[in-house]
């Protein structure tokens, strides 16, 4: 606030101040000026923390972003080092995951909310006489920023999705770029890297 706009405001308050202490009280346009003025120091106040709550609400989203991502590379690497017999058929990777007790063909899908998935959310899909399980690599709960934060309705939603996942058959390699965003506050945190299985089938 400037010097001069400082000086007005304690010249107005000093006047509210004398007319409140005199005998005479205060004329309807001195109250009306001082209800404005009231008026407009609760308007910024408010205006103040609701900028200050979407800053931090922010703040924390990113953190939890950048947390996610990691946690999903985190479940990737441990799983596709165990893998074996890689095929891709033109499409995405698919192989045998010797770290499953169920076996049968594995793949990495981002749900869609069909067949029992969440729209955003990491699964590994194995598919075995003829049916296919999803299971997601990391606790649902991790996607949902909201209950953690007191944020209302889902603008605490963390979505995944696989950018690029590849198998290199010559030199035997996953390759895989992976995002984990909020359209809320536009917030996105990425990992890029690559993945040599143990046993190569």
């Amino acid at each position: 606030m400037e010097k001069s706009e400082k000086n007005i405001l304690q010249r107005v308050l000093g006047k509210i101040q004398r007319k409140c202490s005199s005998k005479a009280g205060m004329s309807l346009s001195e109250i009306m000026l001082a209800l404005i003025i009231l008026m407009l120091s609760g308007t910024m106040v408010v205006q103040c923390v609701q900028m200050a709550g979407e800053h931090f609400n922010r703040s924390r989203l990113e953190s939890d972003a950048q947390l996610l991502c990691s946690t999903l590379a985190l479940s990737l690497k441990d799983e596709l080092c165990y893998a074996s017999d890689v095929r891709t058929d033109g499409g995405a990777p698919v192989y045998f995951s010797k770290s499953r007790l169920m076996g049968g063909n594995c793949r990495i899908l981002v749900g869609d909310g069909e067949s029992g998935t969440q729209d955003g959310v990491l699964y590994l899909a194995s598919t075995n006489g003829g049916s296919t399980k999803y299971f997601p690599l990391v606790s649902l709960a991790e996607y949902d920023g909201s209950i953690r934060r007191g944020l209302s309705d889902s603008t605490g939603r963390l979505k995944a999705d696989i950018k690029e996942f590849t198998w290199d058959s010559d030199n035997k390699y996953f390759h895989l770029r992976l995002e984990v965003s909020n359209e809320t506050y536009d917030i996105s945190s990425e990992a890029e890297f690559n993945v040599y299985p143990l046993i190569v089938g």
